[in-house]
């Protein structure tokens, strides 16, 4: 019998008698959950009364658990109704009416019959169980005392990867409520290394159905598959409970799973991850760095992850773990930086959904890190052109990469490649001129190879962006605008529309030095095809 039909029952009165609320209640209710309910009420009225106690809530409790303890002739239906009835007047019992050894008592009571009914039990029966187990745990309990509290919360831990939906959730629920009602630290830790020990003994077994490379391919997952997915929703929810210490411990093992390239565990891989980052501190990502790094450095480059659904995960991961690094660690944080930005950069050459966001992730990771602090203290210092700075070491490496993807692209720059690019002009201000010289090279000889207006429209923009970042004077200095009197030929024509459209409050140096010649040769050119 599943006593479940979806309802959250009102809680009742606990100054009045509980069967009669339930009759009152459910008398008119052709539901059978509601009839088996209310038959095991007044069955458990019936002993209170013969008992000649009063119908209060410690009344029914006491009543309940010796009913359930000598239940070996009851169905599973009725046994079922017990364990619903007792879930319902825990909650009015008083804190302290139970005594933690009466508590302990029910407990394993409550363990052993679920143990002993097997499958037999419905979901709702051992629903109600668990929640009692937990309530009883977390409110009756002497919560210093780990011999007591183990057995009943070891048995959670268990019931948390159940494959019964309602079930698992109720024991991770009770789990964390345990774990908040923790007054001792040391209580707390010896909790956290039991939920590890248990999901570290567990991982094997995962890795093994993992790498049978059949998660998720079929549309019906296999009941090991589950457990899989199981394990890592604990993971996930546990992690806050979890001290730094075994916290880092998992991270080398979770990174591990990014080689499997299966869309459901990198999803939840990458959240358990992704709530050790953002929760640690910088000491524990650089215990695992090298193996963090290259993890998710050789996915998302590897062309695994060709996906939105893929590359996100990793790349947010890679993000936090450089945001970790960024204050105080600046030897590991000049290391992988780079290594992150190339990974995520080789994505760029299509105009595709994983480029476009993949062009969003790299503006927001080098507007986090170019912070303004740091491009002024470069900015200061450019005549000494502090090479050995590890500020200037990771602008270069970063302009490169952007370099090293446009000279291999057989084609022109995708838009989501010039969104970049133009950010990097936008943030590095005047100093892009000493980093993006040959990026800028390289982007003239892709305006002067094709005439068509239309296809560099992104790329006329990306210089647009170029003229205010570094000033035409500078611009020009790379890509000076020429006309042949003799030839009428022409250099970097295309320019001049751009500069039109960008330029404003130039110097007049500026003009004498690059427009009038420019306009003169234009004036000699004129005369002299017209005189022909």
């Amino acid at each position: 019998m599943d006593l479940d039909d979806g309802e959250t029952p009102q809680p009742l009165y606990a100054k009045a008698d509980v069967c009669q609320q339930l009759l009152t209640r459910y008398l008119r209710s052709s539901a059978v959950q509601h009839r088996h309910l209310c038959a095991a009420a007044a069955a458990t009225r019936s002993i209170i009364e013969e008992s000649s106690l009063s119908l209060t809530p410690v009344s029914y409790f006491a009543a309940i658990i010796t009913s359930i303890e000598n239940s070996n002739s009851l169905d599973s239906h009725a046994i079922g109704a017990l364990t619903s009835l007792l879930c319902i007047v825990l909650p009015l019992v008083g804190r302290g009416e139970i005594n933690p050894d009466k508590a302990k008592d029910a407990v394993e009571v409550l363990m052993r019959k679920v143990e002993g009914c097997g499958g037999n039990l419905g979901t709702s029966g051992v629903r109600a169980a668990v929640q009692s187990v937990g309530g009883l745990i977390a409110e009756f309990y002497n919560l210093n005392e780990w011999d007591s509290v183990s057995p009943g919360f070891e048995w959670l831990v268990k019931l948390s990867l159940d494959r019964r939906p309602k079930v698992r959730k109720c024991a991770q629920e009770c789990l964390f409520t345990i774990f908040k009602s923790f007054k001792s630290s040391s209580l707390f830790k010896r909790a956290g290394r039991l939920v590890y020990s248990m999901i570290k003994d567990r991982l094997p077994a995962v890795s093994k159905v993992i790498n049978s490379k059949i998660v998720g391919e079929t549309e019906r997952m296999l009941p090991e598959h589950q457990d899989v997915v199981h394990l890592l929703g604990l993971m996930k929810h546990a992690i806050p409970f979890l001290s730094p210490k075994f916290q880092m411990r998992m991270l080398p093992r979770l990174s591990k799973m990014f080689s499997y390239n299966i869309p459901v565990v990198i999803t939840q891989v990458s959240d358990i991850m992704l709530s050790v980052l953002k929760t640690s501190g910088a000491d524990i990502i650089l215990s695992n760095s090298e193996e963090i790094f290259q993890t998710l450095v050789s996915y998302m480059s590897s062309g695994k992850g060709n996906s939105v659904d893929n590359i996100f995960p990793a790349a947010t991961l890679s993000k936090t773990a450089l945001a970790k690094l960024h204050d105080g660690h600046m030897k590991e944080w000049t290391t992988y930086f780079p290594m992150v930005t190339g990974s995520l950069a080789c994505h760029l050459c299509s105009d595709t959904e994983v480029a476009f966001k993949t062009s969003n992730i790299l503006r927001e990771i080098i507007d986090d890190h170019f912070d303004e602090e740091m491009l002024l203290k470069i900015e200061n210092r450019l005549e000494d052109r502090p090479t050995e700075d590890a500020e200037f070491k990771i602008i270069q490496a970063t302009c490169d990469t952007f370099y090293n993807v446009l000279i291999n692209s057989s084609q022109l720059p995708s838009e989501s490649l010039l969104d970049v690019i133009s950010f990097l002009f936008r943030k590095l201000g005047r100093t892009s001129g000493v980093f993006m010289e040959p990026i800028i090279l390289k982007l003239a000889a892709s305006m002067n190879i094709t005439a068509d207006a239309e296809k560099t429209m992104h790329l006329q923009e990306c210089f647009g962006y170029a003229v205010s970042a570094m000033g035409p004077e500078k611009l020009l200095a790379l890509l000076p605008i020429s006309f042949s009197i003799n030839d009428l030929s022409t250099k970097n024509i295309w320019l001049i529309p751009i500069l039109e459209k960008n330029v404003s409050g130039s110097s007049l140096r500026f003009f004498l030095e690059h427009i009038v010649p420019l306009a003169k040769s234009f004036d000699k050119g004129s005369r002299k095809e017209w005189a022909r």
